[in-house]
Parts: structure tokens; C-alpha cells; sequence
């Protein structure tokens, strides 16, 4: 995510699961997700997969797994990272 990146805009990453993090929410106890991506031009973004996207889509969280995201910018601490709200795999490059 670049300067562009507004906060609450929504947007589409693909890259690499470079990093998978799974966690427990203090509140509720449910399983979450903090994922880092990297794409063919070595950035990264951070991804957080809160309780209930984690619930549909952690089968297909796996680490070098190649995932397409969609969900909303959030900028209020220093770097940028995008709330998940749907994810997908790309099954193939072709």
C-alpha cells in the first residue's frame, strides 16, 4: 500500500503469503489472523484477518500460498494494513 492507499478505501492485493500469524482475540476468545504478502516487486503488505473472515477462509490460509484479498484500508497506526474481507487463491498464473 502506497501514500495512495486512503484510509477506508477499498482495495484488492495479490501476492504470496509471506507470513502467517493466527491468534485469539482477547474479547471473545475466536481465532484471527495477521498475514504479510509479498509481490513479484519484493514489497510487503500486511494483511489482519478478524474472527469471522478468518472462520470462511483459513483453509486456504496456508504460508506460499499465492492469494488475491479485498478489503478496506486502515491507517491509523504507522503503516498501513488492509482489513480482509474476502479472500481467494489464484489457482493458476495462466
Amino acid at each position: 500500500i502506497t501514500e495512495e492507499g486512503k484510509e477506508g478505501m477499498v482495495v484488492r492485493v495479490g501476492g504470496i503469503i509471506e507470513n502467517l500469524r493466527k491468534t485469539f482475540t482477547k474479547k471473545t476468545g475466536a481465532e484471527m489472523a495477521f498475514v504479510t504478502l509479498a509481490n513479484e516487486r519484493g514489497g510487503n503488505i500486511e494483511c489482519v484477518i478478524f474472527p469471522k473472515a478468518f472462520e470462511m477462509y483459513k483453509t486456504i490460509l496456508n504460508k506460499d500460498s499465492v492469494v488475491l484479498i479485498s478489503g478496506k484500508v486502515d491507517s491509523k497506526n504507522d503503516k498501513p494494513v488492509i482489513i480482509a474481507e474476502r479472500i481467494s487463491v489464484f489457482s493458476n498464473f495462466f
